[in-house]
C-alpha cells in the first residue's frame, strides 16, 4: 500500500502503483471520473485499456458495465485476470453493503489512504446540496 498512490482532482482521481522494476516508467493508471466511470490504462507494450461504468439501480444494487479495448486476441489472459479481480471486488463490496445494512455504524471513518473516496463524497455533497 505504501507504493499505491491516489491523487484527487476536482472531478476525478488518478490511481497508480509504483512498479517493482525501478527502471520502468510504465505504470498502469486508473482514473475514476465523476460520477461513475473508471478508465484503466495499462502499461505501454500491453496495448490495452478498459472502461467500467457503475449504474445505480436501487439504494443497495448497481449494474457494472465493463468494456475491454485490446489490440489482439493474445490478451485474453489479461482479460481473464481483470475479470478475476473484479469478481473478488464484487464479493468484498457485497460484504461491505451487508455490514452497512446492520446500522451498527451510522457512518464510516476515512483512512489516510481513502482520499479518492473522500473526493467523490465531496463531489456528491456539492451536487446534492446545490
Amino acid at each position: 500500500m505504501n507504493d499505491y498512490h491516489i491523487e484527487p482532482f476536482q472531478n476525478f482521481t488518478r490511481q497508480y502503483s509504483e512498479l517493482k522494476k525501478k527502471d520502468s516508467k510504465n505504470h498502469a493508471y486508473f482514473y475514476w471520473v465523476w460520477p461513475n466511470l473508471m478508465l484503466s490504462i495499462y502499461p505501454e507494450g500491453f496495448g490495452n485499456m478498459s472502461t467500467s461504468q457503475i449504474l445505480p439501480i436501487f439504494s443497495n444494487k448497481s449494474l457494472a458495465i465493463y468494456n475491454y479495448y485490446i489490440i489482439s486476441d493474445e490478451q485474453k489472459e489479461w482479460m481473464q485476470f481483470v475479470d478475476q479481480v473484479w469478481e473478488e471486488d464484487i464479493e468484498l463490496v457485497e460484504l461491505l453493503q451487508t455490514g452497512l445494512q446492520t446500522q451498527v455504524f451510522p457512518s464510516g471513518i476515512y483512512s489516510p489512504k481513502e482520499n479518492g473516496l473522500y473526493c467523490f463524497h465531496k463531489c456528491y455533497r456539492e451536487k446534492i446540496f446545490i
